[in-house]
């Protein structure tokens, strides 16, 4: 994080993180309609959204995968979301990638040509750690994931916290709780301190100010996908056990208001994520639940992996309340 973006993190912190949030709605009690298109929805991820095994995208009218560099992102959001048995080949498949790679993380196997040859991002990370949150804590898959996450813990230690040999990217220092926490839940090593995700709560909490901060002033840019990559932090650490303090919950509320994510508004408290299931398109938005008002829907002609609606049932419904 460079200098030019820590000053304008802590204008959007003092300009937009005063606020006191909502508590979040409370959890619906699922219908058995509810119960079966989730998994329905869930099967057809697997059976047609697929890309290496562990990865998701669309698909373009002809059948050809859309969106290939997002597949590590959604891969690791679907297994946070789908029921353990439908999504354990998908996990399986995440785990042998990095096991295979030795602790190396791709966005996408092959990867082709997208975006020059990038092999991972900041935000397949943040996707890959939420979907391990949920395949450890609730789908008994510790034994799984305990190698190959040793295997990511030794090349990142190795190489100045690269996520591959072939790429740049790293897992920043604040980022580096969680996965901290994963391998502190798997027995790799002790539990990471509390006052590290203090500090992550403050980053994440930050970034919808600067989203909006640069959407307003026209400064930079305003994808509203970083909003997602908060949100996403924050549940995996719910997900892990962790409470997210009132404070950071504040500032991230505050902060994401009037963006109409619906995820985010029902995170927070402010618009019940079943209203948007009511009226669920599915060839408006494919990636709604990470879109402000102002972007542009882009699922026109595409056949959508339908994640969007998996995720919208798990926030309403609570993910527990989902599984049979």
């Amino acid at each position: 994080m460079n200098g030019h973006t820590i000053i304008l993190l802590i204008i959007s912190i003092s300009i937009f993180g005063c606020a006191k949030s909502k508590d979040k709605f409370s959890d619906e009690t699922p219908t058995e309609g509810d119960k079966s298109e989730y998994v329905q929805l869930s099967q057809a991820v697997v059976e047609g959204f697929t890309i290496g095994g562990f990865g998701v995208i669309s698909r373009q009218p002809d059948g050809q995968p859309e969106h290939q560099g997002e597949a590590l992102i959604w891969g690791g959001t679907f297994l946070w979301s789908a029921p353990c048995d439908v999504a354990e080949s998908h996990s399986v498949a995440m785990a042998a990638m990095l096991d295979d790679l030795g602790g190396q993380l791709i966005r996408v196997d092959p990867l082709g040509e997208y975006e020059n040859g990038r092999q991972i991002t900041l935000d397949g990370a943040i996707g890959f750690l939420l979907g391990v949150s949920r395949r450890i804590t609730d789908c008994g898959e510790s034994d799984l994931w305990s190698g190959p996450i040793a295997k990511m813990l030794e090349f990142q230690n190795s190489n100045g916290d690269r996520m591959n040999s072939n790429a740049s990217a790293k897992l920043v220092g604040e980022f580096k709780y969680m996965r901290d926490l994963i391998a502190s839940r798997l027995r790799l090593r002790y539990e990471p301190d509390d006052s590290r995700k203090k500090d992550l709560e403050k980053i994440v909490g930050g970034w919808p100010g600067l989203v909006r901060l640069a959407h307003e002033t026209g400064l930079g840019s305003d994808a509203c996908f970083r909003v997602n990559l908060s949100l996403s932090t924050l549940i995996t650490m719910e997900t892990l056990g962790k409470e997210i303090s009132q404070d950071a919950r504040n500032q991230f509320c505050e902060n994401s208001k009037s963006m109409d994510i619906p995820t985010v508004d029902h995170w927070c408290g402010r618009s019940n994520i079943t209203g948007y299931l009511s009226n669920y398109q599915i060839d408006q938005y494919e990636y709604r639940h990470q879109r402000c008002k102002w972007e542009s829907a882009d699922g026109d002609g595409n056949t959508s992996h339908s994640l969007d609606k998996i995720i919208a049932y798990v926030f309403a419904n609570g993910w527990k309340n989902l599984q049979n």
